[in-house]
């Protein structure tokens, strides 16, 4: 549907993703990229950025987290790049793992022996990669006698080709954090393992955004780096350097719809949450929690952008929030930022205003649905 069917919409520069893989891929030399397109491409369309990096890098390998978002590539026509499915991978999901030639993770006998029989049934050779477990403890199997075991179990299924290995860091955020390179070490062993049992591993990948800026080792060690909010222009590492420096692509717009002077005395939103102290400007917009507004955020009067001016919000229901626009020189129909540029890119809310409110930017961009347009530039 067109623009002027919605509320509000994400305005997506795909330019500037390009610009973030490139400097990626300078960056990691030697190793690859591998993009990872989990939770609808951290919100901003698995299959339109799938198509744009395929279309204009020709990538090999992307990632994504379940069976559903491989589906959305591989039953659009995108073929050429190999899919890792991060996991986990429910086994009544694997018909359509083989039949659409998604490599999962295999971590227990049981796993293997389940992917094994289904490629059995549909007459196929399937390909899968070893998640290693290093102390995540999400999923994985750890080096030592749990690897030995799922090696045996691979070794008696010939119809599975093992292409690569990879494990995921916890904390990684945190420039030379201690417990990240003891990761890295079991990690290491791992592949170790591997290779002295005959596997040969074209994909060896450890690092998430994070260590990616500031792992040199790790990424030496890789064949690729694992990463998402990278390519998207946000940069995870906790001290806020952005050593790579990538750019954000994504703003979040919508439009003043109705305007309220409420006085002392008076009150705003469910359970009176807002009572003035002083007279106050209001802005309605039609935008609200279930389009993805943080409501702690909003409750704490978190920044805003109305034409090219900060303010703060003042509440939000499901579908409509209030903003304070006591001073500012706006109307009915004038542009509100919630995060990324104003429209003009004279004022900007960059990713980092968000970790304050105890939630990283992904998961604001993330939980955002369909209801919000898209739009690619």
């Amino acid at each position: 549907m067109e623009l002027s069917c919605y509320n509000s919409y994400y305005e997506i520069k795909l330019e500037t993703l390009f610009d973030n893989c490139e400097k990626i891929e300078n960056y990691i030399a030697p190793a690859a990229l591998m993009p990872v397109l989990k939770a609808n491409a951290y919100g901003m369309g698995t299959l339109e950025i799938a198509q744009a990096l395929v279309g204009r890098f020709n990538c090999p390998v992307i990632a994504c987290s379940q069976v559903y978002e491989g589906l959305v590539v591989r039953e659009n026509g995108i073929f050429t790049p190999d899919i890792l499915i991060l996991g986990p991978v429910m086994e009544h999901t694997l018909p359509h793992v083989v039949h659409w030639d998604l490599q999962i993770p295999l971590f227990t006998p049981a796993g293997v022996y389940a992917l094994s029989k289904e490629a059995a049934r549909q007459g196929r050779r399937v390909k899968a990669q070893i998640k290693i477990e290093t102390g995540m403890n999400r999923i994985g199997v750890h080096p030592g006698e749990e690897l030995n075991s799922l090696i045996q179990a691979i070794r008696a299924c010939p119809n599975i080709e093992i292409t690569g290995a990879f494990t995921h860091f916890a904390q990684a955020e945190y420039r030379g954090d201690e417990f990240t390179k003891l990761q890295f070490q079991r990690f290491q062993a791992g592949v170790q393992q591997l290779k002295e049992n005959g596997f040969t591993l074209q994909y060896i990948h450890c690092c998430n955004t994070g260590s990616t800026e500031w792992f040199e080792e790790a990424v030496s060690f890789s064949t690729h780096v694992r990463v998402g909010s990278l390519i998207f222009g946000y940069s995870d590492i906790a001290d806020g350097s952005n050593p790579i420096g990538v750019e954000d692509m994504l703003s979040w717009r919508s439009y003043i719809y109705h305007i309220k002077h409420v006085l002392p005395g008076e009150s705003v939103g469910y359970d009176q949450f807002f009572k003035p102290e002083r007279p106050t400007d209001l802005a309605v917009v039609g935008v609200g929690f279930a389009d993805g507004l943080f409501c702690p955020m909003v409750k704490q009067q978190g920044a805003v952008l109305v034409n090219d001016t900060r303010t703060h919000f003042i509440d939000t229901c499901m579908d409509q929030c209030f903003i304070d626009i006591t001073g500012i020189d706006c109307k009915v129909g004038d542009p509100v930022t919630f995060w990324g540029y104003s429209p003009s890119h004279k004022a900007y809310l960059s990713p980092e205003e968000f970790s304050k409110y105890g939630q990283i930017y992904t998961a604001y961009t993330s939980t955002c649905p369909d209801r919000i347009k898209r739009i690619y530039i």
